[in-house]
């Protein structure tokens, strides 16, 4: 077993990677891989791309795993909301002996149920835009996507798909550049405007819903103004129950919200695919075996020559008489073989 530090791993890992497109107009990227075996450097091309498609499905994903925080939050609230209003409707039925309600109430119920389920819908789209605010102003949410969490405001649901765009593309190139790239820098710029739009935005609509509402509140004034006759515990009743129906209203709503939002989640495409499956040319790439062919002859060559010219150099030996005289002028008195 050997054991290698993951940062120098990467680094020589992505000396290996070569990522290119296959043509200048095209969208197909070829990946290169070169490693000594075949069958390790195809798994590793498919997990990349496997992975590829993770990280970009978890930046995808962001907004929607704001979304199921926020209504599970929500539905968490209401939930208990809604047992304490079904607790009471049970307590003041058993406590004064109440059955059924008159047809006057059950008729204030039907009349009120319209404005009911109004004030609900315009309570929840309160709510989100509420949210939005409080979101973007947390200080660690600066370049995190607003969750998608179904706002009726087509306008504003416009512009919070772009500014989710703009991030996810501003996170996208600073995988391979610095936030002081000119391209980064004017992004940037849009993303600042595109945020003070969408708090214009909020608060657009937070001013129609308070309008919105008081028209629906005057409504209900003057409905109410009709049962006055109706008896004392049955009005109480309607009131209590009224509460419930808002409450249970909106817990479905949420429901509702919640799966769509899962849906939307589970049903997140792939951003990339491998059309070739990876695999090897066959023959290998490095080294090239003539190269190193012809150097390892060339070497042969000269490391022997070179070689004896310096031990030559280094260390002169004197081979026969006629050497001896070339060198000297003094006289050979006699030669000894060995």
């Amino acid at each position: 077993i050997s054991l290698s530090n993951p940062r120098s791993e990467s680094k020589s890992i992505a000396g290996n990677l070569t990522v290119a497109f296959a043509s200048k107009d095209a969208t197909i990227l070829k990946v290169v891989y070169r490693t000594p075996v075949i069958k390790a450097g195809e798994d590793f091309i498919k997990t990349l791309v496997d992975f590829y498609n993770i990280d970009a499905a978890k930046q995808k994903n962001q907004g929607t795993e704001k979304t199921q925080q926020f209504i599970d939050a929500r539905l968490d609230s209401i939930s208990k909301d809604l047992s304490v209003v079904e607790a009471r409707v049970e307590e003041y039925r058993r406590h004064n002996n109440l059955i059924d309600i008159s047809s006057e109430a059950k008729l204030y119920l039907e009349q009120t149920g319209f404005t009911d389920e109004k004030l609900a819908e315009l309570e929840l789209q309160k709510s989100l835009v509420d949210y939005v605010e409080k979101f973007l102003s947390i200080p660690q949410n600066e370049y995190m996507p607003i969750p998608a969490l179904g706002i009726d405001d087509k306008d504003l649901a416009k512009l919070i798909g772009e500014y989710n765009k703009s991030l996810q593309q501003r996170e996208r190139l600073l995988h391979s550049s610095s936030e002081s790239n000119p391209v980064i820098v004017e992004l940037t710029r849009d993303i600042q405007t595109q945020r003070s739009l969408v708090l214009k935005g909020v608060e657009s609509i937070r001013k129609g819903v308070e309008i919105k509402k008081r028209d629906l509140s005057r409504q209900d004034k003057i409905i109410e103004d009709k049962i006055k006759n109706v008896p004392q515990y049955e009005r109480e009743l309607s009131d209590i129950m009224r509460q419930q129906r808002i409450k249970d209203n909106l817990y479905v709503f949420l429901l509702e919200k919640r799966e769509e939002n899962a849906l939307a989640k589970s049903m997140t495409v792939p951003v990339a695919r491998i059309i070739d499956d990876p695999d090897s040319t066959g023959e290998p790439v490095s080294p090239k075996k003539i190269l190193l062919l012809c150097a390892a002859v060339l070497l042969g060559v000269l490391l022997p020559a070179f070689v004896i010219y310096l031990r030559m150099l280094l260390f002169p030996v004197l081979k026969d008489k006629k050497m001896l005289e070339r060198l000297t002028s003094i006289p050979v008195l006699a030669e000894i073989s060995k």
